[in-house]
């Protein structure tokens, strides 16, 4: 598409297609080091006026590997304004349905317009979140997960964790969960809370100890939950 708008040239693209992604080490021979292929976009459009670039639909149906790993592409995100371009892509990973794993990254591009003409530099990689999951011999499960926040209205910056881990067969239906705050919004602040089951309990005279939970923090509070009326 071609126009002019206010005296001057605005052309825009719409492209539909696909698209194989191979990165191999120059100093090596070997086979590529990241394969992407049946990345998919629909209704892409790239144009010279803000947001410089929008999708319709963004997907993956092909097949990838890190490194030899298989892995799968569990989600695919672009967005623009007058300052960043970002393209955001959710990537998981199974070995032998025994550990399991999902991280979600964002690439961030930076926008600048020098001599009329658009130009958009690397700026960050933005880890959002890691999630890992393991059942090893039917035995223990496993799972946990960091998220990381930045410039979040009520957290600031910092990251959160989680942990659950589930014993089954030595110690039947053992539960422990803990999570964790660490961040900073205008000063540092933590928390690290836990909770244990203890499956069929621990007699203490007469009553049964069933758990344990207790955390602790610095410059936080609970916020209690509002009850329905």
């Amino acid at each position: 598409k071609l126009q002019v708008k206010d005296k001057q040239f605005r052309p825009e693209a719409l492209l539909h297609g696909n698209l194989n992604i191979k990165v191999k080490d120059k100093k090596s021979s070997e086979d590529s080091k990241v394969k992407m292929s049946g990345i998919e976009f629909q209704s892409l459009k790239i144009q010279t006026e803000i947001p410089y670039f929008s999708a319709d639909y963004l997907g993956y149906k092909g097949s990838g590997s890190i490194t030899g790993i298989p892995i799968y592409l569990d989600k695919l995100y672009l967005s623009s304004d007058a300052n960043y371009v970002k393209l955001g892509c959710g990537i998981g990973i199974e070995l032998g349905g025994i550990v399991s794993g999902k991280t979600d990254f964002t690439i961030r591009s930076k926008t600048s317009y020098e001599n009329n003409k658009l130009h958009w530099k690397y700026d960050k990689f933005i880890l959002n979140s890691i999630h890992v999951g393991a059942n090893i011999a039917e035995v223990l499960t496993l799972n946990g997960s960091v998220t990381m926040y930045e410039n979040d209205p009520l957290y600031g910056n910092g990251f959160s964790g989680s942990l659950n881990l589930e014993m089954k067969k030595v110690l039947e239906d053992l539960k422990l969960s803990a999570r964790a705050y660490f961040g900073n919004n205008g000063y540092d602040y933590w928390m690290a809370d836990a909770n244990i089951h203890i499956p069929g309990g621990i007699p203490c005279g007469p009553v049964t100890l069933n758990g344990f939970s207790g955390g602790i923090s610095s410059r936080m509070k609970r916020i209690a939950s509002k009850k329905s009326e």
